[in-house]
């Protein structure tokens, strides 16, 4: 079994507060590993399914692991030749067309290796024959929790929309499917917005933070500035409970801001067990990184004093914002070099001639 809190810190602060997952809670966490490929989190929810007392929990993993291999099975069947399987590249760009899954697959793996894509995807798509294809399955769902009367499933116009899709890694590993092809019945029962199955349930974490840490997301390494203390997470939590309103996975979360390249924080809401308190560090000694650096510095001083109600913070915004707007002009330069990389050849060209390419 793989770690399931990623965050060292994290699991210092449950560790603290002598909170154990629960095996529902352990299922959770499995199903939404992000950085898993389909194979582990399967092979987790088969060992946690073999281990745990819990009959319900289970029953529930062995639905959802049935339900994901006749999705499977459902995507490579052909039915008769109605359909066409397009790969995509990793930038969601068709690539070929194949009458069977495996032919699609097998090219898949062999453009991304020659083109040195990072991923491929294969598109399940039907043929239009006739006029009554035209009408087809809605393959968005809506949240029945907030509007009841649209639990059945609705008709469309066809769009050009697939039935189905998979992605794999560049290696030919599935990373994730989804279907439009599997009956309702079937879908009801591994239902998104269910509250009672383990896939996408909210529980309750403690999380412990001040408002101003400068944080790492485990995930891709990036660096932000988090904007929730341990009073703000629980007041989140109590607030949760008392209006008693529909929550799921996605919203055991705290708010962290990240800097973009335009000197703007942009916000995100991130699950804590993602999140490493961790200062900002580059090897990169560019003017660029410099300037980053002094920028997360400035906004995470004033946050951090501004939550400790120190006093007059007008001298600290002027940085926070001098701070913002020098690490924007940096990237404005560098943007500008690469630009200029591309243009050499007007600066070395002599004649009308040298400029045409």
């Amino acid at each position: 079994m793989f770690e399931l809190i990623p965050s060292e810190y994290m699991r210092k602060v449950l560790q603290h507060n002598q909170f154990s997952l629960t095996d529902f809670n352990r299922a959770t966490l499995i199903w939404n590993q992000e950085e898993r490929s389909r194979e582990e989190v399967f092979s987790a929810l088969e060992e946690l399914a073999r281990d745990t007392d819990d009959a319900v929990l289970k029953q529930q993993i062995m639905e959802r692991l049935d339900y994901e291999n006749k999705m499977l099975e459902k995507l490579q069947n052909n039915d008769g030749g109605r359909y066409v399987y397009v790969v995509l590249d990793d930038s969601e760009c068709s690539c070929g067309f194949f009458l069977t899954f495996h032919m699609a697959y097998e090219y898949g793996i062999e453009y991304s290796k020659n083109g040195e894509e990072d991923s491929f995807s294969i598109e399940k798509q039907l043929i239009i024959t006739d006029q009554h294809d035209l009408t087809v399955r809605d393959g968005g769902r809506t949240n029945w929790n907030f509007f009841p009367e649209e639990k059945k499933i609705q008709m469309k116009k066809y769009d050009g929309a697939p039935v189905s899709q998979v992605y794999f890694t560049s290696a030919g590993k599935i990373k994730r499917i989804w279907s439009n092809e599997m009956t309702e019945e079937a879908e009801a029962v591994v239902d998104s917005y269910r509250s009672d199955r383990f896939e996408f349930q909210f529980f309750r974490i403690p999380f412990e933070g001040t408002i101003g840490w400068k944080v790492r997301d485990t995930r891709d390494g990036s660096h932000g500035i988090l904007m929730q203390d341990t009073d703000g997470w629980k007041k989140y939590i109590e607030s949760i409970e008392k209006k008693g309103r529909y929550v799921d996975f996605s919203d055991i979360q705290v708010e962290v801001v990240f800097l973009t390249p335009q000197g703007s924080w942009s916000h995100e809401h991130i699950n804590p067990i993602y999140l490493e308190p961790d200062r900002y560090f580059s090897e990169e000694d560019s003017e660029e990184a410099r300037a980053k650096g002094r920028a997360m510095e400035c906004f995470s001083e004033y946050w951090f004093r501004k939550s400790k109600d120190s006093g007059n913070l007008i001298s600290y915004e002027k940085q926070v914002i001098k701070s913002a707007r020098e690490y924007r002009d940096a990237c404005l330069k560098k943007q500008i070099e690469k630009e200029k990389k591309k243009c050499r050849i007007v600066d070395r060209a002599k004649s009308v001639y040298d400029l045409i390419i």
